[in-house]
């Protein structure tokens, strides 16, 4: 039984620890300029949405995701119209979330 036990944390240790994938910026970019800059402006200095460019910085990729997918900020803050929900794969938010890091 204890081995069952040992055998069953070590398969399933992995999958709570999986890694966060490294992020492509130049994609994250190409992204950013077809789905984001029209509302965060080019460069992500703004526009009708906020901008986002030098704000990311301290930003974690799971409350960034949680971000996009839920609409709600790591402190809480419910985002509003226009604003429409993402469900990308994790590379893609990765990709986006390293370009928009990049930025100053």
């Amino acid at each position: 039984m204890k081995k069952m036990v040992l055998l069953a944390s070590s398969l399933l240790i992995p999958l709570a620890f999986a890694a966060t994938p490294k992020g492509n910026a130049a994609k994250g970019k190409t992204f950013f300029e077809a789905t984001c800059s029209g509302c965060h402006g080019e460069g992500a200095l703004g526009g009708v949405g906020p901008k986002l460019a030098g704000k990311l910085k301290k930003w974690t990729f799971a409350g960034f995701k949680k971000t996009l997918k839920e609409n709600v900020t790591p402190d809480k803050r419910k985002l509003g119209p226009p604003m429409m929900k993402f469900n990308l794969s994790d590379q893609e938010y990765a990709d986006l979330l390293a370009y928009l890091k990049s930025l100053k």
